[in-house]
């Protein structure tokens, strides 16, 4: 019966275009034939492993629930649908999460920003979360890889964390932040980082991937295509992700890896068939509308050398200009990105290297891009020409964690402190005293 009436939705919304009358009858019934089509997809629990006439009911339903508009979404509802055993209902509630999940973390973000707390209190969904702490076993590569089948649990942590990066992609640098402080202490990311290697085939162990054919930047899901050809381009992917999104963590996994036939062999994949897509991205980014406004104005500029992989800023005060240099490895960003200090015109010594350290740190320990450097190091020199006094810490005006000011002042000397820096120095003395006057610190 529900086969059916889906069948039959399906032939209403063909021909509505060509009937005035059936259109303005389902333009009526709209908001709440999906209302429905939503409640039959979160009542789709049962595994169709088996089933045909079960498997092509989920189909069906896949089709017609994509139209859901994101507004009618629970996010909390489709969670669990991520652990069902049917394909269909699967990459469903990933397509609807997808779609649900951008305007969630704006609209978190507006909140924080709002808020003016030093720090984000957000989290990922614990459900989602604990979806890829239970990392599939060797038996699940083995079915992909022999039988060319990915069974549900293997789905299951893939799409998961595509969700995963979804909440890093669209969040802004400080909510961002928090949640990658949250993948730090789980870990679950060197397990992902450990699956996938040994997926492309560089641990020996395994056929290698052929990218032929594949978009590395890109991944939907689709009904249609076979197990084996959406599994490896799902891995493939999945290593983008991991790169663009975590990439600190990444970086810290290879050069502690103490497997050097290994490390070799990531560092000529990544940088043949990842690396030059990150680093065109990462330049593109900077000629973007939204961060052209933030980097460019009247006291800077910037040049930008593709082949050469740089990237250069000119702050011009008085007349004079300041520069600083961003270098981009080839096996980018498995390897450390470069940030050096040209020219320094104005600043002390000490200030002058806080800062490039800064902008340096947000790149390589907080993920961050070369438009994130830039705009850090261009907010720091603008604040430093305003009198906006710096943290008596990192010696930087903006936190490179989360680009707050110093607010933090000890009623003793005076001083100001970065929320983060000051926390970070309490628990590394053991104390909650001031780090200069080592007084007892009032909030």
């Amino acid at each position: 019966m529900l086969h059916s009436s889906l069948k039959l939705l399906k032939v209403i919304q063909i021909q509505r275009n060509q009937h005035d009358d059936l259109n303005d009858m389902y333009s009526l019934h709209e908001n709440g034939l999906m209302v429905l089509l939503f409640k039959v997809l979160l009542a789709a629990r049962k595994s169709d492993d088996g089933n045909e006439a079960r498997k092509n009911c989920n189909l069906q339903l896949a089709y017609q629930v994509e139209n859901i508009p994101s507004t009618l979404l629970d996010t909390d509802l489709l969670f669990p649908l991520l652990m069902v055993e049917s394909r269909s209902v699967q990459q469903s509630a990933y397509v609807l999460l997808h779609k649900k999940l951008p305007s969630t973390q704006e609209q978190i973000s507006i909140d924080y920003a709002l808020s003016k707390q030093d720090e984000p209190p957000v989290s990922i969904n614990p459900l989602l979360l604990s979806l890829v702490t239970d990392v599939p076993s060797e038996h699940n590569l083995d079915m992909v890889e022999d039988l060319h089948v990915m069974d549900a649990a293997l789905r299951t942590y893939l799409l998961s964390w595509l969700l995963i990066f979804d909440h890093l992609q669209y969040a802004s640098f400080a909510v961002r932040s928090a949640y990658v402080e949250e993948l730090k202490e789980t870990q679950d990311a060197q397990m992902l980082l450990n699956l996938i290697i040994s997926s492309l085939g560089l641990s020996q162990s395994r056929e290698k991937i052929d990218l032929n054919s594949l978009d590395v930047a890109e991944y939907t899901p689709s009904q249609q295509s076979e197990d084996w050809t959406d599994y490896r381009h799902l891995v493939v992917h999945m290593y983008y992700l991991l790169l663009r999104h975590l990439s600190s963590q990444v970086r810290s996994w290879f050069l502690s890896c103490t497997n050097r036939a290994l490390t070799i062999a990531l560092e000529d994949f990544t940088e043949k068939n990842i690396s030059p897509i990150l680093i065109a991205r990462e330049l593109d980014e900077l000629q973007s509308s939204t961060n052209s406004t933030e980097l460019k104005s009247e006291n800077m500029m910037l040049k930008i050398m593709r082949t050469a992989r740089e990237v250069t800023a000119f702050y011009t005060v008085d007349e004079q200009t300041m520069e600083i240099r961003v270098h981009l490895p080839a096996a980018y960003p498995l390897r450390q990105v470069e940030v050096e200090g040209v020219r320094r015109i104005g600043v002390k010594e000490d200030r002058w290297r806080a800062w490039i350290l800064a902008s340096q740190s947000l790149m390589t320990s907080q993920n961050g891009s070369i438009a994130d450097a830039l705009i850090l190091f261009k907010k720091n020199a603008t604040l430093h020409f305003e009198g906006v006094v710096e943290c008596s810490i990192c010696y930087s005006i903006l936190s490179a964690q989360n680009r707050s000011l110093p607010t933090k002042k000890c009623k003793t000397c005076s001083n100001k402190f970065h929320a983060a820096c000051l926390y970070k120095w309490f628990k590394s003395s053991n104390s909650s005293t001031c780090p200069l006057c080592r007084q007892t610190f009032m909030f």
